[in-house]
């Protein structure tokens, strides 16, 4: 079977299975809050030197669902989640001419403007839980890299539809995140937009998909101060590219271990791809061209498998794997070599970390490691991405 066709059967599989669950579910970092909640009296206390509250959110990966239902977690809907579903849907439709499709789009997409975050400027959205990196931000807290992937909904829907309604929505998303983001100065000409209102971090995947999306919208709207500030960020990415061509998760000035993974590596050269196709900028060409080089010698097995850490076939994580359809499948018209790791991927995907056409595990684990399937199905991280993810591989493979 080609690749294209099992795309098309995965999709199937994957909206029916929508249809089925909804929108709402479990997420990865559930048992995460869920601790982060738990009274300060327990979190102090210990069991042979080690915290309950950590073994417990272990043996909850060990065993989710029974886990999740003991310690009565609820299913929520995130807004990630609907900015990809909304997104996805509407492109599909303008594969197919399904009106099902768009009915889910406006759907999912509609739900975004009813639940922006509360408290701040324009349209910004976050995780419903509370989270924690290097610092801890409170549920509904806007975060730059859901508020653009959830514009990605609205910008799609515009074009699909012509319906102003959309557009209005792209403005507001411009408002969250110009407005309500912190805008550091990094470097000669560059600047970076916080992760959120709370934070000054410098991460260079949201600044770089913003950057793209700004001046996109900026161009269609004929706003030059938005491709100004767009621009700005996008050089910040081109100004911290390591010698080899990547990017570290953090900005070099922030930076302390080097750290990275599949899918906020595929985020980065999707945005400069991006940056490269709206601008004509060869800096952006030469970057992407580099950059994906690398990922795809660094994030991948021969046979296609999408390793979560370079150079490490141990680990295979659902998030991961979607972006190993959704970042080649954007380029491939314009690198070959890209169509190709497209088409492996896809079949390897298919073979090993679906459960059934379009439901797709959490984790897959690889010797070195102890091999095991862990067969969570998590909206937002794995369904969701997934169908975007397919729906770029649908596009490209046309």
């Amino acid at each position: 079977m080609d690749a294209r066709t099992r795309v098309q059967q995965a999709l199937a599989g994957l909206d029916a299975w929508v249809t089925e669950h909804g929108w709402a579910g479990y997420d990865p970092y559930d048992l995460h809050h869920w601790r982060l909640q738990a009274p300060e009296a327990l979190a102090r206390v210990k069991l042979g030197g080690r915290s309950p509250l950590g073994l417990v959110e272990r043996l909850g990966h060990r065993y989710p669902r029974t886990a999740r239902q003991v310690l009565g977690l609820e299913k929520r809907i995130y807004p990630k989640g609907m900015g990809l579903f909304g997104d996805a849907y509407a492109r599909w439709h303008a594969l197919t001419g399904d009106p099902r499709h768009l009915r889910r789009a406006v759907e999912a997409t509609r739900w975004l403007a009813e639940h922006p975050s509360a408290g701040y400027p324009g349209w910004g959205w976050g995780l419903p839980i509370d989270w924690r990196s290097r610092q801890l931000f409170p549920a509904g807290t806007p975060c730059g890299i859901v508020t653009v992937i959830c514009g990605e909904a609205f910008t799609t829907l515009h074009r699909v539809t012509g319906d102003a309604r959309w557009r209005d929505g792209e403005l507001k998303v411009a408002q969250a995140l110009t407005e309500g983001l912190n805008v550091d100065p990094v470097g000669e000409g560059a600047v970076c937009f916080s992760f959120t209102p709370l934070d000054h971090f410098h991460v260079h995947n949201p600044n770089v998909l913003i950057a793209a999306w700004l001046v996109e919208l900026g161009q269609a709207t004929d706003q030059p101060a938005l491709v100004e500030l767009g621009l700005k960020a996008g050089e910040y990415g081109l100004q911290d590219l390591t010698p080899e061509g990547y990017l570290t998760y953090w900005g070099s000035d922030q930076d302390r271990n080097g750290a990275l993974d599949h899918y906020h590596t595929g985020f980065e050269i999707r945005g400069f791809h991006r940056l490269w196709q709206a601008t004509g900028d060869p800096r952006y060409e030469a970057a992407t061209r580099r950059f994906f080089a690398w990922y795809a010698e660094h994030f991948f097995g021969p046979d296609g498998a999408p390793w979560r850490n370079p150079d490490d076939p141990g680990l295979i994580d659902v998030h991961g794997a979607a972006e190993a359809l959704y970042c080649p499948a954007q380029l491939a018209a314009d690198l070959p070599e890209a169509r190709a790791l497209l088409e492996k991927a896809v079949h390897w995907i298919e073979d090993h970390l679906a459960l059934s056409p379009g439901v797709y595990a959490y984790r897959r684990y690889l010797p070195p490691r102890r091999p095991w399937l862990d067969q969570s199905v998590y909206v937002r991280w794995g369904q969701a991405w997934m169908m975007r993810g397919l729906v770029a591989a649908l596009e490209a493979l046309a």
